[in-house]
């Protein structure tokens, strides 16, 4: 079998933004399992979309639609919507013998909460002949919105690194790594507990608990995560995950679990979200509904109890280090 995993360039896109760092690694793991890779560049300026939307419907760009596969999948991100919309499109019109599938970053909608991005991606997915959605929660909110085509559930992304598995002791430090002019539930985290801070556009003040460390690149962020847990939240609230980005936990694999897993950190995620499921089921990190309660939490935990997590979260950065799931779900799609 010929397969081709598709992606759009995202080179225009800062280097300390995690979405390239992703979509780098399905490219990588794919190529085990014998893809070959179609790269598509993103047209910036109107007049490059006007020259890529004219090859797209004359010759021009034919040769690329109609490659010589069986399969491709198609990396979707949920934005370059252009470039996604015209991509597909042209794929159907030009290569009726190929099945063509999308492995879901994001879902525009379940972010925006905009009709518009739901009545564009509900087509859009129903175009093809498959998905791979990041969870039993998203697959199941698709089908409820009329998404007919097959899904297969991702679990979690992968996430490849070259550095050491951290193996610190229980110094009861959290890490958030992310987005802080977002995070602005950080400004109300008013704790006993240690919370250290990497990220672009830091807020102007903090609670005497909470550190801001600097900014690092995805791949290098992994060397500063000493801490006993990584955090992931979203949201004004301390409370619960908040706003149109808090609903999203409720669907959605974060990347950033993956991070700071596959660096050896077990997690601390809200007990709403789609990603608790797996946090519970391989016992790597806690799930709590409400922050203000984290010090009582962290305090109860024995080291023992923290280095069985620690033992866990191990065996799961190992997976996460080789592509299980990315390799796994690939390999299902195939047998669709």
């Amino acid at each position: 079998m010929k397969k081709m995993m598709a992606t759009i360039n995202e080179s225009s896109i800062n280097n300390t933004n995690a979405g390239a760092k992703a979509k780098d690694d399905i490219i990588e793991i794919s190529k085990k399992a014998g893809y070959q890779q179609l790269i598509l560049n993103n047209p910036k300026s109107h007049a490059d979309k006007l020259k890529f939307l004219s090859k797209s419907y004359t010759k021009g760009l034919q040769s690329i639609y109609d490659v010589d596969a069986d399969m491709i999948v198609f990396q979707y991100a949920g934005y370059f919507n252009f470039t996604t919309d015209v991509s597909i499109r042209q794929f159907r019109k030009y290569n009726k013998r190929t099945d063509l599938y999308l492995l879901i970053h994001d879902v525009s909608y379940l972010r925006s909460q905009l009709e518009k991005d739901w009545k564009r991606e509900f087509k859009l997915f129903n175009s093809v002949d498959g998905l791979i959605v990041h969870n039993q929660h998203m697959k199941q909110w698709l089908a409820e919105h009329g998404v007919t085509v097959p899904m297969i559930n991702l679990e979690i992304f992968d996430y490849l690194t070259p550095h050491p598995i951290n193996d610190n002791d229980f110094n009861r430090k959290v890490v958030f790594a992310g987005n802080l002019e977002k995070s602005t539930f950080l400004s109300k985290l008013k704790l006993d507990t240690q919370i250290e801070l990497f990220g672009p556009k830091p807020l102007d003040n903090y609670p005497d608990n909470v550190t801001y460390k600097g900014i690092k690149k995805p791949e290098e962020l992994a060397l500063f995560l000493d801490q006993s847990f990584g955090l992931v939240w979203d949201g004004d609230s301390i409370h619960e995950c908040s706003g149109k980005l808090g609903n999203y936990e409720r669907y959605n694999n974060p990347h950033k679990v993956s991070l700071y897993l596959s660096a050896g950190l077990p997690v601390i995620v809200w007990k709403q979200a789609a990603i608790s499921d797996f946090i519970e089921k391989h016992q790597v990190g806690i799930t709590i509904d409400d922050l203000g309660n984290l010090d009582k939490v962290i305090d109860q935990i024995t080291p023992e109890q923290y280095q069985m997590m620690k033992h866990n979260v191990a065996e799961v950065a190992q997976q996460l280090r080789s592509g299980h799931y990315t390799l796994t779900a690939l390999e299902k799609l195939e047998k669709l």
